[in-house]
């Protein structure tokens, strides 16, 4: 089973940036994984590929730009008979003012998450000495993995890394780094979150999506693109943006693909 999806158009209908006589950029990053009570297993997570490292795309009020980024693809695990798995996938809009956003982008890599778990392991799941020595990785200002990330343009690939499981106490101190990157300058818009239940009974497999404005019937087999939309408005009223994207959950392998 492949997760595929696709943030195909933003459209800014309010900029902060308007005041200053400038467009304003914006960025997005997500994040896919597994919930269960005592961890989440990190499926993949990524940002904006197509903007620049540390900006965004940049638009001026009523202006849209088909992007189709981010943009991916996710193997999931399969489900045993009897089961059923919760997939969550978590996407976050953000103005980008240059100060921190490679910052923010670092903690939404594979690498990140890995890095996370070596530490608090490595601390004996102090949660406070792990949040210290995390942050000097994600400020340590070494941000290769980011260039390669967009300079392999993997935007159209089928992910292909190790699924890492985040302790429920580690996944606490992601929230602290992402709250200490907010306030340090870029401005965080609110994230939309989508579900889906897999469950297999007597072999076979089964679906529901849940959205914002609720849950989709159970069906049986691979469905067409599942279209939404979704704004995302910042509470002062600074930004808006209007987004419509893409989701499917399909059997068939991205190399399979003509």
């Amino acid at each position: 089973m492949y997760l595929h999806f696709n943030l195909r158009n933003i459209k800014c209908l309010k900029q902060s940036d308007k005041l200053l006589d400038k467009e304003s950029e914006f960025f997005h990053t997500y994040r896919v994984y597994i919930g269960s009570a005592d961890q989440d297993v990190q499926l993949t997570q990524g940002f904006s590929l197509g903007a620049p490292i540390d900006d965004g795309y940049a638009l001026e009020e009523g202006q849209q730009k088909t992007v189709n980024d981010p943009r991916f693809t996710v193997q999931l695990p399969d489900v045993d008979d009897g089961a059923t798995m919760r997939v969550v996938l978590d996407l976050f809009a953000w103005e980008s003012d240059s100060a921190n956003t490679e910052e923010i982008k670092k903690l939404f890599t594979n690498e990140a998450s890995a890095k996370l778990m070596e530490i608090y392991k490595a601390q004996d799941k102090k949660k406070k000495k792990t949040y210290e020595k995390f942050m000097d990785w994600v400020q340590d200002g070494d941000n290769e993995v980011l260039g390669a990330l967009i300079t392999t343009g993997i935007v159209a690939s089928s992910v292909v890394t190790p699924y890492v499981a985040v302790a429920k106490a580690a996944t606490s101190i992601l929230g602290w780094a992402l709250e200490a990157a907010r306030t340090d300058g870029d401005d965080p818009l609110p994230y939309a979150r989508m579900e889906v239940l897999i469950a297999r009974t007597d072999g076979k497999l089964r679906y529901r999506w849940i959205f914002n404005n609720g849950a989709e019937t159970w069906f049986e087999e691979e469905r067409p693109w599942i279209r939404g939309a979704w704004r995302a408005e910042e509470a002062n009223n600074d930004n808006i943006l209007d987004h419509t994207y893409g989701i499917q959950i399909v059997e068939a392998s991205p190399d399979e693909f003509q």
